[in-house]
């Protein structure tokens, strides 16, 4: 991992996943957001990415209350 105090679940589980793992929805701060895959985490902030149709959605891992596995 990085220098990133990653003080979430989510975050340690998003570190392990490889590139474009399958996603369907990632909750934060209550509201759903529609993914299609995990791209990756950058290990020094703490930002995951992810597929969103055809762009890229960047989530604090920190913020993330829920994911919603394919």
């Amino acid at each position: 991992m990085g220098d990133y105090n990653h003080s979430n679940y989510f975050c340690e589980v998003l570190s392990g996943l490889p590139p474009y793992y399958p996603v369907d929805k990632v909750v934060v701060d209550g509201v759903t957001i529609e993914v299609t895959h995990f791209v990756s985490i950058d290990p020094n902030t703490g930002l995951a990415f992810f597929l969103n149709g055809g762009g890229l959605q960047q989530i604090d891992c920190k913020e993330i209350q829920a994911i919603d596995w394919t």
